[in-house]
Parts: C-alpha cells; structure tokens; sequence
C-alpha cells in the first residue's frame, strides 16, 4: 500500500478492496488465527497502512460514506480485538515480553491515533446519530492502558 500515494490511487484501491477483499483477507484471517501472534501483527501492519493519512491521501470529505466506513470498521476491528484483551494480557510470556504483549499495545494504539486524526469523520455526528463506536473506542483503549502489568 505504500505505492498507493496520491488520493486518486488509493481511493481506486479502497474501491476495490471493500467490503469483498477485505472481509475475506483481514476480517477471516483475524478469526481464524487470532490466537497467532504473528498473523494478528500482519494483519495490523495492513489496517494500520489503510488507515494511515500517509501524504494526505486519504480526503474525504467529513460527511463521505467512505470516511464513515473507514472509521466504523477500525473501530469495529480495534473493539473485536480488545474484547480478547484479556486472554492475550493473562496469556503466559514466552521470550521477549515486548514483542508477546507491548507490540500488541502499540499497534493498538497507533490504530486509534490513526483512526481519530485522520479526520475521516465529523465526531459530532456520532452524537448526533447516538453512535457509540467512538465512545466506546476510548473506553477499550483507556481500560486496555489501565490493565497493562508495566512489571
């Protein structure tokens, strides 16, 4: 995806690959092997550079579909994966804990930091339309902070 620079590149991409690839390429890899460290990080290393306004590539406006669908599924992605936080947190550490647990919390974070800079959506609306897919972001993400064993 880093070819993919300009904004007219990578909206033909992103008209392409949602929703048929990427259900089946992210969403059903996620299910299958969640329990696999190393799938779960390649398929964060892909979102995480979906998501990324890398080059100002991703514009849309702040009432397009698209910014809405980009948005709701990182969300519904990032809240799928901290709900099973607490069997990867509890899971017993073999070798280097950073790349067992805190790889997990980083690319977790730069999720979210992506998703919520990225100005896809107007979060007024999510009030608006009593959407709880950002509030219920930061409660994942606050509570997966608090629970972390920094020893």
């Amino acid at each position: 995806m880093r070819g993919l620079i300009t904004n007219k590149q990578f909206n033909r991409f992103f008209d392409w690959f949602y929703p048929n690839y990427m259900s089946a390429i992210v969403e059903s890899s996620l299910n299958a092997f969640y329990d696999d460290d190393v799938v779960v990080h390649v398929c964060f290393k892909v979102w995480i550079e979906t998501v990324q306004n890398r080059n100002n590539r991703l514009r849309f406006d702040t009432w397009s579909i698209n910014g809405l669908i980009v948005f709701k599924e990182t969300g519904k992605y990032i809240s799928k994966l901290l709900q099973v936080w607490d069997s990867m947190r509890t899971k017993p550490t073999t070798g280097d804990l950073y790349i067992s647990k805190y790889k997990f919390v980083l690319e977790i974070s730069q999720w979210f930091v992506n998703v919520v800079s990225g100005n896809y959506i107007n979060f007024a609306i999510c009030e608006y339309y009593q959407d709880e897919t950002f509030s219920e972001l930061i409660t994942l993400i606050l509570s997966m902070y608090c629970s972390l064993d920094l020893q």
